[in-house]
């Protein structure tokens, strides 16, 4: 019985530490963190330079774009100068207060960089809907309130945080983010992370798909009466080449 027993608490334990890697293993993990880090930091703070500054991009979906893009390099920067360095190395339990407010922060970009994929999604369908309409529809006024009705909903979700056991680090043991183990954090864990952001991208989805089916939809519509036309003037202009051959002779 005491055998069994103590079978069991070293399968528990073995099964709840993490395996301790080699130091080459950490140490390419950091490295492929950095790299992706780095380019798609690169990529998404140059897209929002370009949405910004290009005349074309000076509309509601520039803006959003813009703002997505922002939010992306956002997350990316808080990879690249904390999660890249506490891959490697240990964290400090001095730092480990400044770990929670970092994690907090980077909530707030991914959820504003999420949003921004919803409001840039129905933008798109209504583009290509209502194209009359689009620009009443999303005009600046609009664009600007719902850029600022995004950062509200992303900054009520970073403010819940602040509450004692609302927990989001990074983990050094398992070298990735991670809640808390108190009943907030796991709250937070199943039905926001992922109960509502996985509605928000099939939500998402949905509307891609939809703009996908109506841009079929008005491709037909456009191209059906164009080779109708192409296939009348095509039997015409064969009738008439034999009828003017016949005219000469």
């Amino acid at each position: 019985m005491v055998l069994s027993n103590a079978t069991n608490a070293v399968k528990i334990f073995t099964e709840d530490m993490p395996l301790e890697d080699s130091l080459p293993t950490i140490y390419l993990e950091g490295s492929l963190i950095l790299l992706v880090s780095l380019i798609g930091l690169i990529c998404n703070f140059l897209s929002f330079l370009v949405m910004i500054r290009h005349r074309t991009f000076r509309n509601s979906f520039g803006y959003l774009t813009a703002y997505h893009a922002l939010s992306n390099a956002a997350v990316l920067f808080i990879f690249l100068v904390w999660a890249v360095p506490w891959t490697i190395l240990p964290i400090p339990q001095q730092l480990h207060s400044l770990n929670f407010r970092i994690g907090q922060l980077s909530l707030f970009f991914v959820e504003t960089a999420f949003h921004c994929c919803l409001c840039m999604s129905v933008n798109r369908f209504i583009a290509i809907t209502f194209p009359m309409q689009y620009r009443q529809i999303f005009s600046d006024k609009i664009t600007s309130i719902i850029i600022v009705f995004v950062t509200i909903i992303s900054a009520l979700y970073w403010g819940v945080y602040f509450w004692k056991g609302c927990d989001f680090y990074f983990d050094h043991k398992y070298r990735a983010w991670s809640f808390g183990s108190d009943s907030c954090s796991v709250w937070l864990s199943h039905h926001i992370d992922m109960g509502y952001n996985v509605c928000l991208f099939l939500l998402v989805g949905l509307i891609d798909f939809a703009t996908l089916l109506q841009l079929r939809s008005m491709t037909k519509t456009i191209i059906l009466p164009y080779l109708v036309a192409k296939i009348f003037w095509d039997r015409h202009h064969c009738v008439m080449i034999p009828l003017l051959g016949t005219s000469d002779a």
